[in-house]
């Protein structure tokens, strides 16, 4: 008679048959049987089992069903031990049969033991095995069992004959109401195998066990415990069954789950009560199964996805407004003076070698003349009504998408590919940023509508953010070569532009170094950076010592080290400062950031300790100097600047805040998420650890957050009433207004007839009725009666004109009139 009967029900599915035959022959433990007993429709497992020889084969006349053929396999079986093998599984590696075979060997106590598996599903692979605090409440009462089968399957156990064949009760007599022994009930499905431990453990409560994958189980949708698992019908009745059979109704978590089942299957109050459960208990579980149901129905409106479409939805719409004013968009001032002699190359011989050549003359002129930002200038050159005088249209939607991509471009890499937050999670948040962005810049002229004003700020904060983006992939060793030039690049042309992005990038880079600098492979590429470094080094040189800076800034402008150690000292205080204020003029400000806060805390939570937070006071310090030395070129210059000036400091200061958001939320959620586990650790050592305690902790958690969820919206809503005048200051709102008001449509025909009389050649000293410069949202700088103002002299140079000038509305109107 051989030590191990190694039982096999087959039906069908020859391949995975063999995988399992083949295992076994793997196996360094010879003393064993192998019986097959098959259900299958077709004779592939017979011609498999007469090609080995050494199976003990047994064709069932008419196929009997899984819980049957299992049994009629263990019967047609002699062996000591009594190994069962579904067909889907194998053994894992070649000493698996001797281990099971020790484990009862070495505890001759032990009716039956059991390993951990390694779970086989198309595409992944993971381990499972028996907790020990599982174990411990098993070996108190068998019935635990009923609350979750946490043995596994039937593949990963190992039972004694003698068990199964004489089963003994606690008391040592034997149990006559088992004549036929211990078997698998073939009126379950779903809990066979449940219900068969159960009745082992019943009559032997000792086990033996390793968390050991001896075994490999495969999973497949065409499995039977897969087409069962989400029958709720199915599970009530086969819970009740095993709750009948096994008396469980003094076992107050067993009496709770059944409860629970038989409401999520949607019995009836009078099936409930055959069970000895009263009409009150019953009630209050559908109560409550009623309000977790609606509960998760909210929570799902609300989950990460449609909170990312419906802030996507309301960030599209409010952008409309603000486009919609791209038609009545037009240059004036400085966007004229800049492109004359571009235009003039332009329309005289439309080469864009000759517009080169003419931006090349407008460089060397500012720059001896008025500034030294050498390639901001050459962008001011290429003003779009340079090539067409419907050109600027596309003003707006140029810069925002510059604003918008390079943001994206750099937070995405540092939240999706870095700190490993889902999409939705990601979208949510860059969203919140771009609302705020955009809806509460302290310019809008100069961070949408104004070419002059948007290529000198916006243009340079996208090349600092795609250099720093592509710091950091150099720096992780992604496309090096390609990074490090397009680093190159950026850096190079930082220096040719407003200070404060040239100054934003390179404090970045070295911050970003220091972090790193524990890492030998990133230190030497960070070291590597020093090039890109001095290229833009080289770059302000020449912008900063260029004559026409002493002509805008005055004699005096220049370096000087007690001004220097003055500016530092003044940014820090600047800093704190103008926080308040944006707070101050912009509180619905707090709510956007609030909603980042909670959008974070969830997505650290599912991310569990992926993100690494460390040191986040450190951190706060870091983010708050970079946002503070953006004010140093404006406080050293001591000059009245224009509004670029304090959308870069704003921009710095949403990216301090949401930085701060994001790193500080998440350190805090990861230590929660500690304390929690070892709290929910130290409570597993008792019977806390049952699958109904848990079940409770996890509504009370649930009802928590929910709870917490739509306060926070009720709270948001009564924050946005209570702040709504703050919705006014928006742009969407300002430029709605300016549409209703019809100073859209207005200014947009007034602009419309003074290019007509601009574009015309035969008219040489233009007469222009007066138009203010209080244009909403719009950039406009007016043409004056004054014949030798700025805007006017410009205007005559850009359009080749020999005079421009305005007069008002009566001289307008009455020489309207003579004519």
């Amino acid at each position: 008679m051989a030590k191990v009967s190694i039982c096999i029900p087959a039906y069908n599915n020859e391949q995975s048959v063999r995988r399992l035959l083949e295992s076994i022959e793997r196996q360094k433990f010879k003393d064993y049987e192998v019986v097959i007993t098959d259900d299958s429709d077709g004779e592939g497992i017979r011609k498999l089992a007469e090609e080995k020889g050494y199976i003990k084969y047994y064709k069932n006349k008419t196929a009997l069903g899984a819980a049957a053929n299992w049994n009629a396999a263990i019967g047609k079986s002699s062996g000591e031990y009594v190994k069962i093998m579904h067909h889907d599984d194998w053994f894992t590696d070649a000493d698996s049969l001797q281990n099971f075979v020790d484990m009862l060997e070495q505890h001759p106590e032990a009716g039956m033991a059991f390993s951990g598996s390694r779970q086989e599903e198309e595409g992944r692979s993971y381990e499972r095995f028996i907790a020990a605090e599982d174990a411990a409440l098993i070996e108190r009462d068998y019935r635990n069992l009923f609350l979750g089968n946490t043995i596994g399957a039937p593949s990963g156990t190992i039972v004694r004959r003698s068990v199964l064949e004489n089963p003994v009760q606690e008391n040592g007599q034997g149990d006559k109401s088992k004549k036929e022994g211990i078997a698998y009930d073939k009126n379950l499905t779903w809990l066979v195998d449940m219900d068969y431990y159960m009745n082992i453990l019943k009559h032997n409560s000792r086990f033996v066990y390793t968390e050991k994958p001896l075994v490999s189980i495969g999973i497949s949708k065409e499995q039977l415990t897969e087409t069962c698992k989400d029958d709720k019908a199915l599970h009530a009745f086969e819970y009740g069954y095993v709750y009948q059979k096994y008396q469980l109704g003094d076992c107050g978590e067993c009496r709770r789950k059944l409860i629970r089942l038989l409401a999520d299957a949607g019995k009836s109050r009078e099936e409930a009560q055959t069970y000895g459960i009263t009409e009150k208990e019953y009630t209050e579980e559908k109560r409550r199964k009623l309000l977790s149901k609606c509960r998760w129905k909210l929570m799902h409106l609300a989950d990460k996805e449609s909170i990312f479409l419906l802030l996507l939805l309301v960030f599209i719409f409010s952008l409309l407004p603000i486009l919609g004013l791209s038609a009545v968009n037009h240059a004036t001032g400085d966007d004229l003076g800049y492109g004359i002699y571009t235009h003039a190359a332009w329309r005289d011989t439309h080469s864009l070698w000759e517009v080169m050549k003419a931006s090349g003359k407008t460089i060397r002129q500012y720059y001896y003349g008025w500034q030294g930002t050498w390639l901001s200038v050459f962008f001011f050159s290429l003003q779009p009504e340079v090539f067409s005088p419907k050109a600027y249209v596309i003003v707006p939607f140029l810069m925002l998408g510059l604003w918008l991509g390079s943001t994206w471009i750099l937070s995405h890499y540092l939240l999706v590919k870095k700190a490993g937050f889902s999409r939705a999670c990601f979208g949510s948040l860059y969203l919140l940023f771009a609302m705020a962005g955009i809806q509460f810049v302290p310019s809008t002229r100069s961070a949408i509508f104004w070419y002059n004003g948007t290529a000198h700020y916006i243009i340079p904060y996208a090349i600092a953010l795609t250099g720093i983006y592509f710091y950091l992939k150099f720096i992780d060793g992604e496309k090096k070569k390609r990074s490090y030039i397009c680093l190159s690049l950026c850096m190079a042309m930082l220096g040719g532009v407003n200070y404060q992005a040239a100054l934003m990038a390179p404090v970045i880079m070295v911050l970003l170094a220091l972090c790193q600098w524990k890492n030998k492979e990133k230190r030497t590429r960070a070291v590597y950076c020093i090039f890109p470094l001095l290229l833009e080094m080289a770059g302000l040189i020449v912008s900063m010592t260029a004559p026409g800076n002493k002509v805008r800034g005055g004699e005096e402008f220049g370096f000087s080290v007690s001004a220097a150690v003055g500016t530092v000292l003044s940014c820090f205080v600047r800093g704190i400062v103008q926080a308040v204020e944006y707070i101050k003029e912009h509180p619905l400000l707090l709510l956007l950031f609030a909603a980042a806060a909670v959008i974070v805390w969830y997505s650290a939570k599912e991310e569990g300790e992926k993100g690494k937070y460390p040191l986040p006071g450190l951190f706060a310090v870091l983010s708050y100097c970079v946002y503070c030395a953006v004010f140093a070129p404006e406080i050293y210059a001591g000059v009245e600047v224009s509004g670029g000036v304090y959308n870069m400091n704003y921009y710095m200061f949403l990216f301090m805040v949401f930085s701060d958001i994001i790193y500080i939320t998440g350190a805090v959620q990861q230590q929660v998420h500690w304390l929690l586990r070892w709290k929910n650790k130290r409570a597993l050592s008792g019977d806390s650890a049952s699958e109904t305690v848990r079940a409770e902790e996890t509504e009370r958690r649930e009802k928590r957050e929910t709870v917490f969820f739509f306060g926070s919206a009720v709270l948001a809503v009564l924050f946005l009433f209570l702040f709504k005048g703050d919705i006014k200051t928006t742009a969407t709102y300002q430029s709605i207004e300016y549409i209703k008001s019809g100073q859209a449509a207005d200014y947009k025909a007034q602009m419309e007839y003074q290019l007509s009389v601009l574009l015309d050649d035969n008219v040489k000293d233009v007469v222009l009725p007066a138009l203010n410069d209080n244009q909403g949202p719009l950039m406009h700088m007016p043409i004056t009666d004054n014949p030798d103002g700025w805007t006017n002299i410009n205007t005559k140079m850009f359009y080749n004109k020999d005079s421009v000038v305005s007069v008002s509305k009566e001289v307008w109107d009455e020489i309207q009139g003579m004519d």
